[in-house]
């Protein structure tokens, strides 16, 4: 790795759009931070190059420098900026999913142009979202502040039916924080697969999962209806109980 890193670092002058993306999305992926020399010449390039960048470029950029908790230089960011809002209309439902997870984790609030875009093509290519797309889509509107528009609303709700049975415990609980952030109640389909879901996976639930499904069942009964059963909310409870022993 050591000659890796610094061949990199030497080459990375030369590097095409796709490996300046690819070598930030390898070292985000694995866990890893680049030395200050390698990041140096990657965001020089990155800057140097970006309008060059097709949709995965772009995405990929955002997605590792979120993912090892950076964000990019002012400059590249607005390169990154402009090309997303170029091409956002070619964006795929992961691009469009991991870009929107990207700004939300930065604490980046996106351009209106960008943020135009990439709504537009999100409702656009909804029906092909996996879950964690889902999941991280609602997540990063709701962590930005923001509500999706009605059309994208609905789709994103369809689809959450649709694949919230391979959702994993941080979906649920991501998605569950997510409306209850929005002050949005999920529709009945949704919130029937989710509770079933979160039943079946409380066992896996980690202490943030726990918390914030206990924090997003306690807004639903306050906003909604404080009457309803919210049974699986019993099956959380349990696993925290059992994770408190264990400590």
């Amino acid at each position: 790795m050591r000659v890796l890193v610094g061949r990199a670092e030497a080459l990375a002058g030369t590097f095409k759009s796709q490996n300046v993306a690819n070598t930030l999305w390898a070292y985000a992926t694995m866990g890893r931070e680049p030395r200050a020399g390698v990041m140096r010449e990657l965001e020089w390039r990155a800057e140097a190059l970006a309008g060059t960048f097709n949709a995965q470029d772009v995405a990929n950029t955002l997605w590792a420098y979120a993912t090892m908790g950076r964000e990019p230089g002012s400059a590249l960011m607005r390169e990154l900026e402009g090309r997303a809002e170029a091409l956002g209309g070619t964006f795929n439902s992961q691009n469009v999913a991991n870009t929107l997870w990207a700004y939300a984790r930065m604490g980046q609030a996106p351009g209106a142009g960008v943020m135009r875009v990439l709504e537009g093509r999100a409702e656009a290519v909804a029906g092909t979202f996996n879950a964690q797309d889902v999941a991280n889509t609602l997540w990063a509107y709701a962590t930005m502040g923001r509500a999706p528009g009605a059309g994208m609303m609905r789709e994103l709700e369809g689809r959450a039916e649709a694949v919230a049975g391979t959702f994993n415990a941080q979906d649920v609980a991501n998605t569950l924080w997510a409306y209850a952030t929005m002050g949005r109640e999920p529709g009945a389909g949704v919130m029937r697969v989710l509770e079933w879901r979160a039943e079946t996976l409380g066992g896996t639930f980690n202490s943030q999962d726990v918390a914030n499904t206990l924090w997003a069942a306690c807004v639903f009964s306050l906003l909604f209806d404080p009457g309803q059963g919210w049974r699986w909310v019993h099956t959380v409870v349990q696993v925290f109980v059992m994770m408190w022993h264990n400590v």
